[in-house]
């Protein structure tokens, strides 16, 4: 009877060492979990940037395009402008805060067909992060502005933008391009000109870009 009793205390010891080494590495396997911080999200995203007068990207179409974005996000307000002269009158202008940090040149126009077109903008610039129409809060694309000169600002919340970003991406403005697309739907291109699915290569064929700098500090490059 007293080893019975010895062997069933000895495998309820056993059992009971088991569960805690269980739960002993589950919660090991948890700790390299990364969570981000939304605290420090926002601090990274506050601040106040404007691009330098934006350089025209396709100088054969366009040669006298005058361009200014600005950004400023203060607490959770986050307020974004672009001033734009000289472009066509007709087209609405796309206008996007792309994920990478150089504007495209026409070193970059990989087909030689003297253009620089959406997709090789695509490959310099990234994706695009923000859309600069009526919901900069949205993925989705909603009107942009139109006109031969225009002042456009959008209003939102940086929760709501922080909400909506794609995956893996945050809003640190510092450096990032700013690019403003469309021409006339009558301007001739060659079929080389390559575009998104679905869209006329008019309408998303680069005219100018910037890089969002925050205020006191500077970079080179002029128009």
């Amino acid at each position: 009877m007293k080893n019975r009793f010895s062997l069933t205390k000895v495998l309820t010891i056993i059992s009971f060492a088991s569960m805690v080494t269980f739960i002993g590495c589950g919660d090991e396997g948890d700790t390299n979990v990364s969570i981000q911080d939304p605290t420090v999200e926002r601090e990274e995203a506050q601040g106040t940037f404007a691009t330098q007068p934006m350089v025209v990207v396709n100088n054969r179409i366009e040669n006298d395009v005058r361009a200014r974005s600005t950004a400023e996000i203060d607490n959770d307000n986050v307020i974004i402008t672009v001033q734009c002269q000289n472009v066509d009158p007709v087209v609405p202008h796309r206008q996007y805060v792309h994920t990478g940090t150089r504007c495209p040149t026409i070193e970059d126009d990989t087909n030689n067909d003297g253009y620089v077109d959406y997709v090789e903008t695509q490959l310099v610039c990234g994706p695009t992060l923000l859309a600069l129409d009526t919901n900069i809060a949205s993925q989705n694309e909603d009107s942009f502005p139109q006109g031969s000169s225009y002042a456009w600002v959008g209003r939102s919340s940086l929760t709501e933008i922080l909400a909506a970003l794609p995956s893996g991406e945050d809003l640190s403005l510092q450096g990032r391009a700013v690019i403003i697309y469309g021409i006339s739907p009558t301007e001739s291109l060659p079929p080389t000109v390559a575009t998104r699915e679905g869209e006329s290569a008019n309408t998303l064929i680069p005219i100018a870009c910037g890089l969002l700098q925050e205020s006191g500090t500077t970079i080179g490059g002029q128009m």
